[in-house]
């Protein structure tokens, strides 16, 4: 198997910087994405293309979608305006929310918080636990909800303003 053509300069159109990525490249003329490997091929050709000097495209503006996703994936700023230790910077994964909506439903079923307890523990990101009482455990859930109904909406329609990442309960 022979190494692939070095591309002949194209005014900056053989390659395209890829957005959110700091890893990949995308050779235009097949759609391939290249790693940022000195052991692949097409990455040293990529190279020896930018040494002519080349200058790959800039990569194009991310798209409503791609930010809510982004937005999605980071964790939010939760401000709450009657308890202040409450306040702080949370994770939002799929596994903290499927826990919380597990937890509501045992409120909405008039069992109480998990455990009987009178708070629902949750972690911040650093992994400091702050103590929810139902009502603030309410509160936060219907926020949370709320804003990754918002921001998935936005994923699949690809329109609306995206929402602030902070979010105000009582």
């Amino acid at each position: 198997m022979s190494d692939p053509p070095i591309p002949e300069q194209h005014a900056g159109k053989a390659y395209q910087l890829v957005a959110f990525s700091n890893v990949h490249v995308l050779r235009v003329a097949d759609n391939a994405l290249i790693p940022f490997d000195n052991a692949n091929r097409d990455y040293i050709a990529y190279l020896q293309w930018l040494a002519v000097p080349n200058t790959a495209d800039p990569a194009p503006a991310p798209t409503n979608a791609q930010k809510a996703a982004t937005q999605l994936a980071q964790p939010i700023t939760l401000h709450s305006a009657a308890t202040g230790a409450l306040n702080g910077t949370y994770p939002i994964d799929t596994d903290t929310r499927r826990a919380m909506t597990t937890a509501l439903a045992s409120v909405n079923a008039g069992q109480g918080l998990p455990g009987g307890a009178p708070t629902f523990n949750l972690p911040d990101t650093s992994g400091t636990m702050h103590a929810f009482n139902q009502a603030n455990f309410i509160a936060y859930h219907t926020a949370l909800r709320d804003y990754v109904y918002q921001l998935r909406n936005i994923i699949t329609t690809g329109t609306g303003g995206l929402p602030s990442s902070t979010l105000n309960i009582p």
